[in-house]
């Protein structure tokens, strides 16, 4: 189970969909406020999580490249790269959450 407010040791568990399916085995990197970073994989239902360590606020970041062949301005292209962010602030207890 995850919550939209987590708190420090409490599992955040994301879901990852690319055009309306789950993206499983997609890499997903979780950035706290203290630069810490860790990178995850989504299994196959899109689903990754982790436990954060410190109160502040954290970006999740994935990436996904789609190969679609193209042009832009005159120049060729190989793929598409997708980017989605997901931000969230991390409390430290009850009291925190309600600041």
């Amino acid at each position: 189970a995850g919550s939209i407010d987590p708190e420090i040791g409490q599992e955040v568990a994301v879901q990852v969909v690319f055009q309306g399916k789950p993206l499983g085995g997609a890499k997903l990197w979780v950035n706290a406020p203290n630069g810490w970073q860790k990178e995850l994989k989504t299994d196959v239902s899109g689903i990754a999580g982790f436990q954060p360590l410190w109160n502040g606020h954290y970006v999740l970041q994935i990436e996904q490249k789609e190969k679609a062949p193209g042009t832009f301005k005159g120049k060729a292209y190989e793929a598409i790269r997708h980017i989605a962010t997901l931000s969230l602030r991390v409390a430290s207890g009850k009291e925190d959450a309600a600041q």
